[in-house]
């Protein structure tokens, strides 16, 4: 029998088509699993949770269908701690039943610096270097130094406080610095 009689025979054809069906039911079963596992067509809106509390955030869960994830904490003095800056993904996208959404939240308390040397800088040096620090200068105070305006201590209430210990950021540090050479007539 040749290549062509068996490809037209009864026997292949009744084969050739049985195969078919079965692929053809075996795809729309995994379709239709697919479908049901994968929750097709139900999808949630997501509202805007910024600006709330995380303990808020119960009300706005959408029953139980989502899971938040506090994935980074940020120090915000102007914001309440634990209010929500940041989600992903971003408000009104659409998500399914048990998604994770990130959230970014302000911390209680603000992230600890190292406090950089100060000592033998000048003034405008050391403004500048306590700034890129996230440290705000609070009092000056001026003693007898050949030195004028260079740092001689740097203090916070009222301590002295060495060069990389770590203090929390935004806190205030005082310089006491020196007057230089005072010139008689």
């Amino acid at each position: 029998m040749s290549l062509r009689q068996f490809l037209i025979s009864k026997t292949f054809l009744k084969h050739l088509g049985i195969a078919v069906v079965t692929a053809f039911i075996v795809l729309l079963l995994v379709f239709q699993i697919l479908k049901v596992y994968t929750h097709h067509g139900e999808e949630y809106t997501l509202p805007d949770y910024k600006g709330l509390t995380v303990q808020e955030l119960d009300e706005y869960k959408l029953g139980s269908k989502l899971e938040f994830v506090i994935n980074d904490s940020v120090y915000d003095e102007k914001k309440e701690p634990g209010t929500i800056l940041e989600q992903n993904p971003l408000p009104n996208s659409k998500v399914k039943e048990d998604r994770k959404i990130y959230l970014t939240i302000v911390t209680e308390t603000p992230e600890k610096v190292k406090i950089p040397n100060l000592k033998d800088l000048s003034l405008r040096q050391s403004i500048s270097l306590l700034e890129t620090y996230g440290l705000k200068i609070n009092k000056l105070k001026y003693q007898k130094d050949i030195a004028r305006n260079a740092v001689l201590q740097q203090k916070h209430n009222d301590t002295i406080i060495e060069p990389g210990s770590r203090i929390h950021k935004g806190a205030e540090i005082d310089l006491v610095l020196g007057k230089g050479r005072e010139e008689t007539m």
